[in-house]
């Protein structure tokens, strides 16, 4: 897509961002909306009065973007990421979950993963008791196959386990990861899309946020809201 002019209030390494994403994305109205939408003016300026260190990216956001350039200053960098966060947190949502629907799915796959080693355990005597049988005969094959079945069924059971392990995790960080919150609430999409934009700044910039996030998900979102979705996440001062 041919990007569009943006006004001179935007940044110049923001600009030159959202011309990089404007190049791959579905959704270049997102882009254009954030870049120049005239409640970003004052958003671009508050957030440059401030002093940013050099943001580190982890895997995760290594494996959806290319490293950032050398040659930005640590400023710019920090502009940069702000910018990509907020296109990214709205163009593929993270949903935020309560502790409840954690035990929930706890409990459920737990019991898959016990369901499914008991499977593998009983697919191994099969064979045994076909042979046992008046009107089959089982080969030596169908042992081996039997085998090469049941493995697979136990990598099933522990690809669970993995997954178990991670909603421990989840669990054991309540109230510091942005994805958890301690009850159902309205507003899942805005409430998720704010704790997430507030983790990656963590400064107390609540007018601001709001105006992100009103203008990224293109819906009214107050500066009261925002107090209210952003308490106790890591890092973040939930303070006016």
């Amino acid at each position: 897509m041919l990007a569009p002019s943006f006004p001179a209030w935007l940044p110049r390494a923001v600009a030159d961002e959202a011309r990089r994403i404007l190049e791959y994305t579905e959704e270049p109205e997102l882009v254009i909306r954030l870049a120049t939408d005239k409640r970003m003016k004052r958003v671009w300026a508050e957030l440059s009065k401030l002093k940013f260190g050099r943001p580190q990216l982890d895997e995760s956001v290594l494996s959806m973007r290319d490293p950032l350039e050398d040659h930005l200053t640590d400023q710019e960098a920090a502009l940069t990421m702000i910018f990509w966060y907020a296109y990214a947190f709205a163009r593929v949502p993270i949903a935020i979950v309560t502790i409840s629907e954690l035990d929930t799915l706890l409990a459920s796959w737990e019991t898959m993963a016990n369901q499914l080693r008991n499977a593998a355990a009983n697919l191994r005597l099969l064979p045994g008791k076909l042979s046992g049988s008046e009107h089959l005969e089982t080969e030596y094959g169908e042992h081996q196959d039997a085998e090469y079945y049941a493995r697979n069924i136990e990598e099933a059971a522990s690809f669970y386990d993995s997954a178990v392990a991670k909603i421990i995790q989840l669990k054991a960080f309540e109230g510091l990861d942005p994805r958890v919150v301690d009850r159902p609430g309205r507003y899942r999409t805005e409430r998720s899309y704010v704790r997430q934009l507030a983790a990656q700044i963590s400064k107390p910039l609540l007018g601001t946020l709001a105006t992100i996030t009103s203008v990224a998900l293109d819906r009214p979102i107050t500066k009261e809201q925002v107090i209210e979705w952003t308490r106790e996440v890591k890092g973040f001062k939930n303070k006016p």
